[in-house]
């Protein structure tokens, strides 16, 4: 046992199966199967990885809302033949996540549950989740195909837009207090199959997201 490990204290556990873990606060874990998953009732978002579901097991800030419901009112204003979807199922390799905002070229069946081929993916940090936002779904959500991803930190009021670079991610750019209106270049998915280059150009500002 490695001697950060030894220090940390064990997991808080409750009646119920859910534990949290010491680095996650704020952030429940419980042990259960896919369909076990797909059959638990719940009115708080819930996660599926590698055989643990996830939750937050409370609503989320206003602000936090707050930056996903003016994000997609700009993006819908600029881009309204997109497709967007607030806390939608994405189907992952280890599991199943829900991102705060997905957003498609093509509109999903009514059924769908799982939705795949996802264009941009938004994530609106918070102390539970900064982590895994930042690094574990990052790298899911490249996985999937994914074009771009977009993180947004609702404290320290920034909005950082990562376009898909092989395996991984590149930032293309950054709105924050000192950079408050910025052009991204949204490319879409058909576009190299077909040969037109149609990228759209979304224009944001640093007012419009943290007001």
């Amino acid at each position: 046992m490695s001697t950060l490990a030894a220090t940390l204290p064990e997991p808080i556990i409750d009646t119920m199966g859910w534990y949290q873990r010491p680095d996650e606060p704020g952030l429940y874990r419980r042990k259960m199967s896919w369909q076990e998953y797909l059959d638990f009732p719940s009115e708080f978002k819930i996660e599926w990885i590698d055989g643990e579901a996830i939750s937050m097991m409370a609503p989320a800030n206003s602000g936090h809302g707050g930056i996903v419901s003016n994000l997609l009112f700009v993006l819908r204003t600029q881009i309204p033949q997109l497709t967007y979807r607030i806390e939608s199922g994405i189907k992952v390799k280890q599991g199943g996540r829900i991102p705060d905002l997905a957003i498609y070229e093509k509109a999903p069946a009514k059924t769908e549950v799982w939705i795949p081929n996802p264009l941009i993916l938004v994530e609106v940090l918070s102390p539970s989740t900064r982590k895994q936002d930042l690094t574990t779904k990052a790298a899911e959500y490249s996985e999937v195909g994914a074009l771009q991803y977009w993180i947004a930190d609702p404290k320290d009021e920034w909005l950082e837009i990562r376009q898909a670079a092989g395996d991984d991610w590149l930032v293309i750019a950054r709105l924050d207090a000192n950079r408050t209106e910025i052009i991204v270049p949204i490319p879409l998915s058909g576009s190299e199959a077909s040969g037109n280059n149609d990228v759209r150009l979304v224009k944001l500002s640093f007012s419009e997201i943290f007001q």
